[in-house]
């Protein structure tokens, strides 16, 4: 087979190689740590700004599968996380032409106004499945985390798109 065809194939796959390894990093690091699992994951930094910066990265059936074998790992009710992914990308999608050209800040805005949004549905799903929430400052500050780990992620995400274009 040519070299050629399958070099696309795989630089398509990059982006969901960077939502999986956040996806075992977080759980490993939560596991190594002794810290109970919480649905706050730093793959909703990924997701958000590969839906709106590489449009073709993800579509909802992947994630919603991704979300669906999360939930398995992690023992959440059955589509929780495939909700929370599927959320995010909709919300990156709807704003998409919006946040392509806004500044940085408001692009920081809209992801911490979804990340609130998803922080708050989690909780009170979590309250009204499993009759209990993990600890409220733990669940705190890792949404904190993540929105301080933003500027990160979107940088990180902005140089692989330039090498993604420069590899095609």
């Amino acid at each position: 087979m040519n070299k050629q065809y399958l070099k696309p194939f795989f630089i398509r796959l990059i982006p969901l190689f960077c939502v999986c390894s956040m996806l075992l990093i977080d759980n490993f690091s939560v596991r190594f740590f002794g810290f109970s699992q919480s649905f706050i994951t730093n793959a909703l930094g990924f997701i958000f700004c590969f839906a709106v910066f590489r449009i073709t990265a993800f579509n909802s059936i992947l994630l919603f599968l991704l979300g669906i074998l999360t939930d398995i790992i992690l023992v959440f009710p059955l589509g929780f996380s495939s909700l929370i992914f599927c959320f995010v990308f909709f919300v990156a999608q709807f704003n998409r032409r919006y946040l392509q050209q806004a500044p940085f800040g408001r692009q920081w805005l809209v992801f911490s106004l979804t990340g609130t949004a998803v922080y708050l549905f989690g909780m009170l799903f979590l309250k009204v499945s499993l009759g209990s929430i993990p600890h409220p400052f733990y669940l705190t500050g890792e949404y904190i985390g993540l929105l301080l780990l933003y500027p990160f992620i979107a940088a990180f995400c902005g140089w692989l798109n330039k090498k993604m274009g420069q590899w095609i």
